[in-house]
């Protein structure tokens, strides 16, 4: 009886061992499976950090590369376009296109331009005066236009659709194709807005010359096409 009990509770007790090391099984691979996706999960991991790292080494080698690429293109592009500005050039080599501008005596020189804000010392900004207009004549504001000879005019680029003169009564008896140099006509413009400005327009109208013969209306035409005029000109040359 005794003996039947002991093997009762001997075979509990085995069951029960084996019930606990069924569970202890379990419970190692568990954890074997959970090591093993531990490990798979956290395997990506290195791969991510070395992607990261060749993506931050790119980056830190491309960006200098890239800077030095764009500053040698860019002392290139400076280096060709200065040894264009400095290449000997003067005004007294006329344009192939202006032929008659080659038998004019043509010499340069180097002059200190005055900008100074306050400076009165340039004869340009002086109020309107005799001695004012004189300075702006001499310096080509009413130069008025050339007459480029019938036979030049091919290799000057002109066509019958230019205003072409006969020589008539009507026409001062002057012969040939009236050209204006473009420089001179710039200083016209810039001389005319000189003399329109409020503080400038009242001496001038009393004077009545050129521009100002006409009414205000038109003068406003006059002043609003040689602004335009300057304004093209210095944007696209």
């Amino acid at each position: 009886m005794n003996k039947f009990r002991k093997q009762e509770i001997d075979g509990k007790t085995i069951s029960d061992i084996d019930e606990v090391e069924q569970g202890q099984g379990l419970l190692e691979e568990s954890s074997t499976d959970t090591d093993t996706d531990a490990g798979t999960n956290f395997s990506p991991a290195p791969r991510r950090s070395r992607s990261s790292n060749c993506r931050w080494y790119s980056a830190v080698i491309g960006f200098p590369a890239l800077l030095c690429a764009t500053n040698l293109l860019t002392f290139w592009i400076t280096a060709s376009t200065r040894a264009q500005c400095h290449a000997p050039a003067s005004v007294a080599e006329p344009p192939s296109l202006a032929p008659m501008l080659r038998d004019l005596n043509l010499e340069t020189i180097h002059v200190k331009f005055d900008s100074t804000f306050y400076s009165q010392g340039s004869r340009y900004r002086k109020p309107p005066s005799p001695e004012t207009d004189a300075a702006w004549n001499f310096a080509g504001a009413n130069f008025g236009f050339l007459l480029i000879p019938e036979d030049q005019a091919n290799e000057s680029d002109l066509t019958s659709d230019h205003i072409h003169l006969a020589g008539g009564p009507d026409q001062a008896n002057l012969t040939g194709i009236p050209a204006d140099v473009e420089v001179f006509h710039q200083l016209h413009c810039l001389n005319l807005l000189r003399k329109a400005t409020w503080y400038n327009h009242d001496y001038y109208r009393k004077l009545g010359a050129d521009e100002f013969q006409h009414p205000d209306r038109t003068l406003s035409v006059h002043v609003g096409t040689w602004a335009a005029a300057i304004q093209e000109e210095r944007t696209w040359f």
